[in-house]
C-alpha cells in the first residue's frame, strides 16, 4: 500500500515541492497538499482506557500517571467524551 492522501484516502498524488525538507504531494482526487508524516495524537484506545480508569474511581493524577501523559491531557480526553 503507498502513500494516501489525508483528507479523501486517494493513492493518486504527485510530487509538489519541498515544505521544511520533506516532499510535498497534491492529491490528484481532492487537491490536498501534504507530506508523508507520522500521524500526531494517541491512539483512541488510550484516550477509552483513560477514560473508563477515572469513572472506575481513579483519580485524574493517578491516571495520568500510569498512561504516561499530564493530568490536563486526562481532563481535556474526559471533557471530549462527556
Amino acid at each position: 500500500m503507498g502513500l494516501q492522501c489525508k483528507r479523501c484516502g486517494s493513492e493518486e498524488h504527485v510530487k509538489n515541492g519541498l515544505m521544511r525538507s520533506k516532499q510535498r504531494y497534491r492529491c490528484k482526487a481532492c487537491g490536498l497538499n501534504f507530506t508523508d508524516t507520522p500521524a500526531r495524537g494517541k491512539p483512541l484506545a488510550m484516550k477509552a482506557t483513560a477514560v473508563l480508569l477515572y469513572v472506575s474511581g481513579l483519580s485524574m493524577n493517578r491516571t495520568a500517571k500510569l498512561l504516561g501523559v499530564s493530568t490536563p491531557t486526562i481532563q481535556a480526553w474526559l471533557e471530549q467524551f462527556a
